[in-house]
């Protein structure tokens, strides 16, 4: 009978053991934090929802902390998904919201940021995103950088030329359209992008990691 109880006693303990191994958990090292799930296997390249929060792990299985992910979107200092839009600033006349954000080429094959924003039309008459008194602007090391132009080359440069080109059309009062402001690089460091509401006292500062 010792024999038995001692073996059950036994097997509880290594499947106790087994699981604790195996549980989804944070680690740490001294690059940063990872997420081990309960088969082992950690996040790579995506967004996890963990204990009901979004968290996004980059190409070392790392969870990004206090910047904008590669899909555009802001995470806070502990890694948790900021719901908020990186800026949304509204006149009585018109509103800028951020949406998201895309590396690609222009058309003479230089790398460009995408910035995507809904532009909503608040006055009673109408208007283009290009118009009004919030202005945007980007810049790398304190250096401004120059307007891109992007062709409809294929899917991915399509939204892109689309929101370049809707930037600049006549929106009917009321209605939002998705645009988007293009700069050109001049390499891989941050991009401070500014909106500037001139007159409103309403102004954001959003700064993107490229690498």
């Amino acid at each position: 009978m010792k024999k038995v109880k001692l073996v059950v006693a036994t097997i509880i303990a290594t499947t106790v053991m087994s699981m604790t191994a195996f549980a989804g958990e944070w680690k740490q090292d001294t690059t940063g934090w990872w997420y081990q799930n309960d088969n082992g296997s950690y996040p790579i390249n995506c967004w996890q929802e963990i204990n009901g929060k979004q968290y996004y792990f980059n190409e070392s299985g790392y969870m990004l902390a206090n910047t904008i992910t590669p899909d555009g979107k802001q995470v806070g200092i502990n890694g948790e998904l900021v719901q908020e839009p990186l800026f949304d600033i509204a006149t009585d006349k018109y509103r800028k919201k951020y949406t998201d954000y895309q590396l690609s080429t222009d058309y003479h094959g230089n790398a460009v940021i995408v910035i995507y924003f809904d532009f909503t039309n608040n006055s009673n008459g109408i208007m283009s995103a290009s118009g009004g008194s919030i202005y945007t602007s980007a810049y790398q090391n304190g250096v401004k950088l120059d307007l891109g132009i992007i062709r409809k080359d294929n899917d991915e440069t399509h939204r892109a030329h689309k929101g370049q080109v809707d930037y600049f059309k006549l929106i009917e009062p009321g209605e939002t359209r998705n645009v988007a402001d293009i700069y050109i690089l001049n390499d891989n460091s941050p991009v401070t992008f500014k909106v500037e509401s001139f007159g409103y006292g309403k102004d954001a500062t959003v700064v993107f990691n490229l690498e």
